[in-house]
């Protein structure tokens, strides 16, 4: 279930409120499905996962000592055949029961990851280029990722995220540009994830925030690289924006993030504009004042509308 999305349609909350007003439920049960959690992990589905990966760390243990004399192709035909079994007991579990399908994607996942390592390793034994290698994985990663993104729980949009980032990342490299340049495409990549979150896709907290992340470390380092005055208002924009969108739709990830952005372009702007200690203290220090009650008042008018939540 998507929390996000552009398309005209009601909201969680506007349909639970013709619901109230038609009778069908009362405003107890209405309340209860507001707070209700979207997502639920039972605690033995937790220990599953974890002995799992336990047991996935032996056997990688195990396969590392046993081919340290072996060559590159041997071990890659080995993680062929071994992520094929993988991804056919990973769709075979995924059309049974709730538990088993999201076993099935972690299975789906670890299967991906073992092809990506057998083909990075074919590709690297015919000497091409490691910028062209990533292209040539990352770039049908993102492809299947985004199909997965609207059937698969979480490993559609995981595939997105990562297959996404390495592509930008190839591209900036393959381009020989400035680290500035280079930096400036990672953030557009950053700001495409965080856009694409907002359409319909399970799991959309990954790529929005990934997205976010991305958006606020590389804008800051653009501002770092440029060490003038004008270039910290790219950090001061991307940030403020982010933190009103944090506030406005009650995301406390994203306000956290972008309001720890906001605050080091503030004080970066501060100590190459004032040249005194004490003022860019006060206006690093109005600034957080300023944040804090934005945000108080946001939340709290959100809090006034009990049943209208964050979904579009």
């Amino acid at each position: 279930m998507a929390l996000v999305s552009l398309k005209e349609h009601q909201s969680f909350g506007s349909r639970l409120d013709e619901l109230v007003d038609a009778g069908k439920i009362t405003d107890a049960e209405a309340d209860d499905l507001v707070a209700a959690p979207r997502w639920v992990l039972p605690t033995g589905e937790i220990l599953g996962y974890l002995g799992g990966l336990v047991l996935a760390v032996g056997l990688v243990w195990t396969m590392a000592a046993a081919l340290t004399d072996a060559s590159p192709m041997s071990i890659a035909a080995l993680l062929y055949i071994a992520g094929t079994g993988i991804l056919v007991l990973a769709a075979f579990l995924q059309r049974k029961s709730d538990v088993a399908r999201r076993a099935g994607e972690v299975l789906e996942l670890a299967g991906g990851i073992a092809w990506v390592a057998a083909v990075a390793i074919t590709l690297n034994e015919a000497e091409i280029r490691a910028e062209h290698i990533i292209l040539y994985i990352a770039v049908p990663v993102t492809i299947y990722g985004f199909l997965r993104r609207t059937y698969a729980d979480f490993s559609g949009t995981i595939m997105l995220c990562a297959g996404w980032l390495f592509t930008v990342g190839a591209i900036s490299s393959l381009s020989d540009m400035s680290d500035i340049w280079s930096t400036s495409m990672l953030l557009g990549g950053g700001t495409v994830l965080f856009a694409v979150s907002h359409t319909p896709m399970n799991f959309d907290f990954a790529p929005r925030s990934v997205g976010v992340m991305v958006m606020v470390t590389t804008s800051n380092s653009i501002s770092g690289m440029a060490e003038t005055a004008p270039a910290t208002l790219l950090p001061l924009a991307v940030c403020a924006a982010l933190f009103a969108y944090a506030a406005m739709t009650v995301r406390y990830e994203i306000l956290l993030v972008a309001g720890i952005g906001l605050t080091v372009a503030v004080g970066v702007l501060s100590s190459r504009v004032v040249d005194s200690d004490v003022a860019s203290g006060l206006i690093v220090t109005a600034t957080g004042a300023a944040l804090v009650g934005y945000a108080l008042y946001t939340l709290k008018h959100k809090r006034e509308q009990p049943r209208r939540l964050t979904t579009a």
